[in-house]
């Protein structure tokens, strides 16, 4: 009974462990199922094989996060690193406890309460632990970085880090336990938790460096961009100007003829609707000179003449300058232009399409809303964020699947899209935040 219990608090400890260092929220049923069933395995394995039955217990335990969040990095990673503080913190609680109580570890091994109080101590110092490189890991943006193959050799680093703590446990049993080995092992442990901790601080930086060199290639790329079309802008000023003078010059032998009916056709079928034409274009366009951050404008001024293009009908609405929003730049660029691009695909099915895109300031955030005409069949919202899934089409809705990761990146970030009276409309609250 004594050595169920023992693993009954272990096993919680690994699973709250593993919840905290997700950054993909788990719903309650799924927590519930996955500790259950971990529970289960490692009941009817340990009584058989012993320790080893915490490698069958990782690999359910991956398997099962796989399935459910389709992310291979993740759920190699979290679990390790979880049973890798865990092992850590067990054989330094095992030294400390034996220099406290004055005894040798090797009787103390053999005492129940003794035990207890490690395993008890291990698992709530494991969960603070894990509390702490939470808050490390969002500060310094490290789930960002576990991406690509920053992320893979993150997690080969993790799989041999925990592969040497297991083969020493291994070889302790195998050769006795004695004072000796659990201090060599509790030393060992903690010079490897270091190198990892330095390992992944290198591959951090490396992976920021490269995110500011990308993030600043896209800001020139949209600046450029932005800048480009301001040229084409005053083109189109200086044209106009050129061939509204030359139409208000023709109007001069109507007057001549004092054919003010034919002056007034003229006038509404000729002057009138290029003035309002170039008139539309450019006040739309030049709303966006409230968004002060210039990769944020050249985005959405790329889609929004691609829009025009198109022949939408567009509103932009920025009441306030806004300068920051707590979202990294490639983050928000990424998620408007996945938002933008599926809003002029859908709106392209409607016999008038309509896009709408204001930024709205709130007392404690900003709000981003994006609005096009829709008239496609209906379906469940939850469908719209699975990997493959488009109202277009086999093939398509990656991106959608894409938006939902790098929202669900920010605790202090939320997505809704809603369809309301013939429209689709998609919402970014982005509550202010320090730091950014």
């Amino acid at each position: 009974m004594f050595i169920y219990l023992m693993l009954f608090i272990q096993l919680l400890a690994l699973m709250v462990g593993i919840l905290i260092l997700l950054e993909q929220k788990m719903t309650v049923r799924s927590f519930l199922s996955m500790f259950i069933l971990t529970q289960g395995l490692g009941f009817w394995l340990y009584p058989k094989i012993g320790i080893g039955a915490i490698f069958f217990i990782l690999i359910f335990i991956i398997l099962f996060l796989f399935v459910n969040h389709r992310n291979y990095i993740m759920s190699l990673a979290m679990p390790c690193l979880v049973l890798i503080l865990f092992v850590m913190i067990d054989h330094i609680l095992q030294v400390v406890g034996a220099y406290l109580f004055g005894d040798t570890l090797t009787a103390l091994r053999e005492d129940s309460y003794f035990i207890l109080v490690v395993v008890g101590k291990g698992s709530l110092f494991t969960i603070a632990l894990c509390l702490l490189v939470k808050y490390i890991f969002r500060k310094f943006q490290v789930y960002r970085a576990l991406t690509g193959q920053h992320g893979k050799v993150m997690v080969v680093f993790l799989l041999l880090t925990l592969f040497i703590f297991y083969l020493n446990v291994f070889m302790g049993q195998y050769h006795g336990i004695h004072d000796g080995s659990i201090k060599f092992n509790s030393i060992l442990f903690l010079i490897y938790t270091v190198l990892l901790g330095w390992v992944m601080a290198t591959l951090l930086h490396t992976k920021i460096k490269d995110n500011q060199i990308e993030c600043e290639r896209i800001q020139n790329e949209q600046l450029r961009k932005y800048t480009e079309e301001l040229e084409l802008q005053n083109d189109e000023v200086r044209k106009f100007r050129h061939d509204y003078i030359n139409l208000l010059l023709t109007m001069s032998e109507y007057l001549v003829q004092k054919d003010m009916e034919g002056l007034i056709q003229y006038f509404s079928e000729k002057i009138t609707p290029v003035g309002e034409r170039f008139q539309v274009t450019n006040y739309q366009l030049g709303k966006l000179s409230k968004l002060k951050r210039l990769e944020v404008k050249g985005i959405v001024a790329n889609k929004v003449i691609q829009a025009q293009n198109l022949d939408f009908q567009i509103n932009i609405e920025i009441a306030e300058s806004i300068y920051e929003l707590s979202i990294d730049t490639m983050s928000l660029c990424r998620s408007l232009g996945i938002i933008l691009d599926n809003a002029i695909e859908g709106a392209q099915m409607c016999e008038i399409p309509v896009l709408d895109i204001a930024f709205i300031t709130l007392t404690n955030s900003h709000l981003i809303v994006v609005k096009n005409s829709y008239c496609g069949q209906t379906f469940n919202i939850e469908q719209f964020y699975e990997n493959g899934f488009s109202t277009k089409g086999k093939n398509r809705g990656l991106g959608l699947g894409i938006l939902r990761e790098i929202i669900e990146q920010y605790d202090h970030i939320h997505l809704s899209t809603y369809i309301k009276t013939g429209y689709f409309i998609q919402e970014i609250e982005i509550e202010k935040v320090k730091g950014y």
